[in-house]
């Protein structure tokens, strides 16, 4: 199966985010590791660098929540109502 994109369409393109490792390997001892471990760690980061949110913040998901449920309620309303009505 041929690559996505060429040698050649890479470098007309100018940037290309295709690297190998060696480098960061050699100079810097990265080592890869699964997915999931990751991801969990950036989780983790995030949790503990971020502020927790304001009341306001709060209130505001809890009415997003609201207004969500209720319209997805009226959709389903409609839609019975349509289709008592086409039978």
């Amino acid at each position: 199966m041929p690559a996505p994109f060429s040698e050649e369409s890479t470098r007309i393109m100018g940037v290309t985010y295709m690297a190998r490792s060696d480098k960061a390997r050699a100079e810097l001892g990265w080592k890869t590791r699964p997915l999931q471990t990751g991801m969990l760690e950036t989780f983790k980061w995030i949790e503990a660098t971020e502020p927790p949110p304001s009341p306001a913040q709060a209130h505001e998901k809890q009415v997003a929540a609201l207004v969500l449920l209720g319209t997805a309620v009226l959709l389903l309303l409609w839609l019975m109502g349509r289709r008592d009505r086409q039978a």
